[in-house]
């Protein structure tokens, strides 16, 4: 658990070694290390449902072109800010989801820490699943993806327990948020 992030209920905390910082709160959101690994598909589910294809977790369209969106994004992530903001929008079917996996995995293959945030209704008292991140020394891309859908209160605490983290754990390098 060295140097770690807890969000939600924590009933008990063993085996603590250095800095861990423990969020009580109950966020109305649950943070997870990203996972960009491509989510197989079956040839009876796709014949059954072709469209299917074309869904960014199976990752079987490659993601191509988009070289100015992904200069701007390139320098965005290469900004000098502790904590910024991305707000990438569009039309649905766009492709924004596909984009966020591909700076995903650029980030994550430059050493960043890669955390995919979901938005969660407001829990029941005690049923909050606890999510423990790796808090790196390093950049950490927080990816929140249809942030539209979202209250902006659950952006707003967001937003600011990042900021508390860059703050608390001092480091250098910048954490980003792409919504």
């Amino acid at each position: 658990m060295t140097g770690s992030v807890v969000f939600g209920d924590t009933v008990q905390i063993t085996g603590v070694d250095g800095d861990v910082t423990v969020s009580l709160d109950q966020p109305p959101y649950q943070v997870t290390t990203a996972d960009d690994a491509p989510v197989p598909l079956s040839a009876a589910r796709a014949r059954a449902q072709p469209s299917r294809l074309l869904l960014a977790r199976h990752q079987i369209v490659p993601f191509t072109g988009r070289e100015r969106t992904l200069d701007r994004l390139a320098e965005w992530v290469g900004g000098d800010e502790p904590v910024a903001v991305l707000l990438v929008h569009g039309a649905g079917g766009q492709g924004k989801t596909r984009l966020a996996a591909h700076v995903s995995t650029s980030c994550a293959a430059a050493g960043w820490a890669v955390w995919q945030v979901t938005h969660t209704p407001t829990p029941v008292a005690g049923s909050t699943p606890v999510s423990r991140v790796a808090l790196p020394g390093g950049a950490v891309l927080a990816v929140v993806d249809y942030a539209d859908r979202w209250p902006a209160s659950a952006l707003l605490a967001l937003l600011t327990q990042l900021r508390d983290l860059h703050v608390r754990a001092g480091a250098r390098a910048p954490r980003r948020l792409l919504a």
